[in-house]
């Protein structure tokens, strides 16, 4: 890292010349009336030579759009100094925005491949103050500005490089998170989109030969699972594991240094990136896990920041999956401010379990009752019924599974101001470390079965760029009063 102090940006300074193309890009629709115009020129008879004479009009247009484009990069000017970040823009109503430096929860380093050939850095960051798909501020500017815009910020947090601590994942463990995150949706919608135009980025030979090849793959499987469910299933895996490569390079390199009173990661191949947070803008750490990485003591740890994890499909991992050890050992580098309570409060006895299990239970019931039903109605179409039932059954048990383990793990922790949250969410358990002042909103709610045990729904809620709520089962009341100082009220 480069000494501060012998750099400054505290001066205007323009952006980098490729916000010419984002701007010109914002006044797009000037630019039908050209391109309708060419394309009905192409439709009809008229020559070349005949549209460029009566072309003068679609030329203006075109070096207006462009002309505003370069004056409004021209007048975008940023600067930044020991007070805040200020970016000036506007060309007949000149526009100040400011964020002070303390209100900056994260700082956003994105570099592209393409941006980093022509030396760009897209600056983004966020604050609390904001909840939307949008960061609070985005440039883009030149390489070197954007280390000194780093290089402050650790100046003004006493972020020196011999108190750096830093936390680097196996790769086998990068590889196991990559493969946990993948979506299979995502990966299917790109074979979709590469099937529809095999022909022109393959040939008509190659097309035949891929399409042969998922064909054969359905006939070897078609004594045991009906031709078409086979294909969708080859497009689900071949799908996921696009997804999985994808996640792959996004993931690869991570690292997440502890740097006095923030927080700096980086990962990325292609896409780079670096974020840099402040550890007193942290909302919660949830610590989390699944049927399987539960029964191998296994967990993937992520961290809730405003403006960390919303940009262009990244989660916001602190820790990708460890185990246990690790995980404790990583957590006491990071962030030592939040601690793992040990419960204090639980869900009771097993009598009580019911309150767990009863949506996958029901489920399972009614598509069982379901797919007996639908054969009996269409047994021509038994083969594909019982299939169909079979997969969806197979997310209830997952599920039943996960509610299970919940009932065993759930409850609330506390030691001091730091609070330590066990539930379960879906097919996902969670172990959520809240400081006391993080916490908005207590909620306990009683339906009439619970009144006569005296047991309620806690809902605790925390926000983080939006409203988050955690919801545990089956507590005891007087114990949730006790726990969280309710009693006075």
């Amino acid at each position: 890292m480069k000494n501060p102090k012998t750099r400054d940006i505290s001066n205007f300074r323009h952006t980098h010349p490729v916000t010419i193309i984002r701007n010109m890009w914002k006044l797009v629709f000037a630019l039908l009336i050209p391109v309708a115009r060419g394309l009905w020129t192409a439709m009809s008879r008229e020559s070349f030579r005949d549209w460029l004479s009566t072309a003068y009009f679609d030329i203006l247009v075109l070096l207006i759009v462009v002309g505003v484009a370069c004056l409004r990069w021209h007048e975008q000017l940023f600067r930044m100094d020991e007070k805040g970040l200020l970016i000036q823009t506007g060309l007949i109503r000149k526009k100040n925005f400011f964020i002070e430096n303390n209100n900056i929860s994260t700082l956003i380093s994105d570099r592209p491949l393409h941006l980093r050939i022509i030396g760009a850095v897209r600056l983004t960051g966020d604050t609390n103050a904001a909840a939307g798909r949008n960061a609070d501020f985005d440039i883009t500017v030149w390489k070197k500005d954007a280390e000194i815009v780093f290089d402050k910020r650790c100046e003004l947090y006493g972020c020196e490089d011999e108190e750096k601590k830093t936390y680097k994942p196996h790769s086998l463990y990068l590889a196991l998170f990559s493969a946990l995150l993948s979506n299979s949706l995502t990966g299917a919608l790109l074979i979709s989109t590469f099937l529809s135009q095999s022909g022109a980025i393959l040939g008509r030979q190659l097309e035949g030969m891929f399409m042969q090849g998922l064909s054969d793959i359905s006939q070897v499987l078609a004594g045991w699972v009906p031709p078409i469910l086979t294909f969708l299933a080859v497009i689900i895996v071949i799908g996921w594991l696009i997804a999985f490569v994808q996640n792959l390079l996004r993931y690869m390199l991570f690292s997440a240094s502890r740097i006095k009173k923030a927080l700096s990661l980086d990962l990325g191949i292609l896409a780079k990136r670096t974020y840099f947070m402040l550890t007193d803008k942290i909302n919660y750490i949830d610590i989390r896990q699944g049927m399987f990485t539960k029964l191998f003591r296994i967990s993937t740890t992520y961290i809730y920041c405003a403006g960390y994890g919303k940009d262009g499909g990244t989660s916001p991992v602190l820790i990708p999956s460890s185990s246990r050890g690790e995980t404790l050992s990583a957590l006491k580098t990071l962030c030592p401010e939040r601690k793992i309570c040990p419960r204090k409060i639980k869900p009771g006895k097993f009598r009580n379990i019911w309150g767990f299990v009863w949506l996958p239970a029901l489920l399972l019931a009614g598509d069982a009752l379901l797919g007996i039903a639908m054969s009996r109605i269409l047994p021509r179409w038994g083969a594909a019924i019982n299939f169909a039932a079979l997969m969806f059954s197979s997310p209830c048990v997952w599920m039943f599974a996960v509610k299970i383990m919940d009932f065993f793990s759930a409850g609330v922790g506390r030691e001091g101001d730091e609070f330590t949250l066990y539930y379960s969410s879906a097919f996902s358990l969670h172990t959520v470390l809240i400081a006391k002042s993080k916490i908005t909103e207590i909620q306990i709610q009683q339906s009439i079965f619970k009144r006569r045990a005296n047991r309620c729904k806690l809902i605790v809620h925390s926000y983080s760029e939006k409203r988050k709520a955690h919801t545990l089962r089956n507590m005891y009341i007087p114990d949730v009063r006790e726990i969280f100082g309710l009693n006075a009220f």
